[in-house]
């Protein structure tokens, strides 16, 4: 059984929130690397539902992106 705490929480509260999948593993990700860029979190919304074509989920390619990221740091 899941439990509803910690990562899970956030990730539902930022589904609340109207963010998709790609963007919700970059802000997570930002958020861990203790920086924020809304304009980023923003243009991933690009990748949402396979770049709204059915294809690879955008957590897939958010993570790719999420990666990058760490890579930076």
């Amino acid at each position: 059984m899941i439990q509803l705490d910690g990562p899970y929480l956030d990730i539902l509260a930022l589904r609340h929130e109207g963010l998709c999948c790609s963007q919700i593993v970059v802000k997570l990700a930002l958020r861990d690397l203790g920086r924020d860029n809304p304009d980023m979190v923003r243009a991933m919304a690009a990748l949402c539902f396979g770049g709204y074509t059915g294809g690879v989920c955008g957590i897939l390619t958010g993570a790719a992106c999420a990666l990058s990221l760490c890579l930076e740091s």
